[in-house]
């Protein structure tokens, strides 16, 4: 036979199979069909499990060295909140030295746990609100701090705490 090499699969009426290979033919009988059947059936589960089952570990990353250990403190005003999972952004415009506004972004826990453990809705921060945050300054210098450790966010007009971590120590006050 000249042509290409045509493979056909035609299961019985009792179990089992019958392949078809050009001018030969194989017959599969049906405990063997049953036994391959299972197995691929649960090395899909399995490949499956593992796919699911890495990606969390995957997506979750440490932040070892990012981040100062010194403290900074920022007071602005809210111009946007991000309540999303895994984790929630607050962007403020902060005034510099200057009185020019820098719009930093703040990063804090996901939606989820800020209503479990704070209360949090949409409405606690809102456009406009003026804040102060505590937290570590990513080490580039960009305007971007990290509220998931060693962090609180107050109410600038009321002194109204919304948010602090297990660890947050307040600063040192400045030596004059």
């Amino acid at each position: 036979m000249d042509g290409p090499l045509v493979s056909r699969y035609l299961t019985l009426p009792g179990g089992g199979g019958l392949t078809h290979h050009g001018n030969s033919c194989d017959i599969t009988p049906a405990k063997e069909v049953s036994f391959i059947m299972k197995h691929k059936t649960l090395m899909v589960v399995v490949a499956a499990s593992l796919l699911l089952f890495s990606v969390p570990s995957l997506a979750h990353h440490g932040d070892a060295g990012r981040y100062e250990e010194k403290l900074t403190v920022l007071t602005g005003t809210v111009v946007e909140v991000q309540l999303v999972d895994p984790h929630s952004i607050i962007v403020v415009d902060v005034p510099d030295e200057k009185g020019q506004q820098v719009r930093w972004q703040a990063e804090l826990g996901g939606r989820n746990g800020l209503a479990k453990n704070f209360g949090w809705t949409k409405n606690t921060l809102k456009f406009g609100d003026k804040i102060t945050i505590t937290g570590r300054r990513v080490k580039s210098g960009a305007p971007y701090i990290n509220l998931t450790e060693k962090a609180n966010i107050v109410m600038a007009d009321t002194g109204k705490e919304l948010f602090r971590t297990n660890n947050y120590e307040p600063p040192a006050a400045p030596q004059k």
